[in-house]
This record gives structure tokens, sequence and C-alpha cells, in this order.
């Protein structure tokens, strides 16, 4: 999908999903980031990024991450 379109936010998301699902954390964020830096408004990229930094013990990214996503619902 990176290959194929990697200006929509849709596509990096999923990429990020994949990657998140592996549990490979440091592609997850960086796809999430860049899912974001596309739309920011992407609420599950939020959310899952939020996820990602739990996962990684970045509590303070996490909790900033989370509550964007539940303010933007």
């Amino acid at each position: 999908a990176m290959h194929i379109a990697p200006k929509r936010d849709d596509a990096v998301y999923n990429a990020a999903n994949t990657y998140l699902y592996m549990n490979n954390l440091q592609a997850a964020e960086a796809h999430y980031k860049k899912a974001l830096s596309l739309n920011s408004k992407n609420v599950n990229a939020n959310l899952n990024l939020g996820i990602t930094y739990s996962r990684s013990k970045k509590f303070d990214q996490a909790y900033l991450f989370i509550k964007k996503a539940y303010e933007l619902e």
C-alpha cells in the first residue's frame, strides 16, 4: 500500500495497523504519525497511535493521542 498510495492517509493507516498487529511498534508509530500528518482528524489513527505508545511504555504520549481520539469522536 505504501508504494501505491503514500499520500493517502487510509493506505498509510492500514500499513500501520499491519505493523501494530505484528508488534513492530517502531514501524507502527512511524506510519500512524505519517497518516496523521496527512489527516490529523483520523480518529482511529489517533487512537491506535495512543495504543502503540502505551505498548511502548510511553504513557504520556499515549494519553495525549487517546484523549484526542476521544475528543474527535
